[in-house]
């Protein structure tokens, strides 16, 4: 089956995993194949990995003889950053309120926006403190103000 989606898909099973787990909540490209219930995903094509997601998921599908294809959700008002080909990810660091140099990991991405979210120095202490998890803070950034740092991730 592996070789089958392989050729159908023109792309490594290491590379289709990887590009799942980037824009999916599944572990692996042949786990959103296999899901229960005749499920079929929608995939918001706002940028060139989840294009390939559900380019791929659509040939491997048919090669296995599956009639299911991906719903391709669009954005009417796509923002470009700041940033020429760059796109942010979900799990990229960000830099913001550089006079207290706060950073975060960008949760979740928007048409228009990316929620980032991160410790405060108060919760850390806490969490030292108490020795539980520290809570986690969060803010949403314009994606059109993101500037991609010079050496990773990104700037707000």
């Amino acid at each position: 089956m592996t070789q089958l989606i392989e050729t159908a898909t023109g792309m490594t099973t290491q590379k289709l995993d990887a590009v799942t787990q980037r824009n999916s909540a599944f572990e692996s490209f042949q786990a959103l194949l296999d899901a229960k219930g005749n499920y079929r995903p929608t995939i918001l094509v706002d940028n060139e990995d989840r294009w390939v997601l559900a380019q791929a998921y659509d040939a491997a599908q048919a090669a296995r003889g599956d009639s299911r294809r991906a719903f391709r959700g669009t954005v009417s008002k796509f923002v470009a950053p700041k940033c020429g080909t760059a796109y942010p990810h979900v799990g990229d660091h960000i830099a913001f309120w550089s006079n207290i140099r706060r950073s975060g990991v960008i949760e979740k991405i928007g048409p228009a926006r990316v929620t980032t979210s991160f410790v405060t120095k108060y919760a850390a202490r806490e969490a030292k403190r108490t020795g539980r998890p520290a809570s986690r803070s969060t803010r949403t950034f314009r994606i059109d103000t993101l500037i991609v740092r010079p050496y990773g991730g990104w700037q707000a």
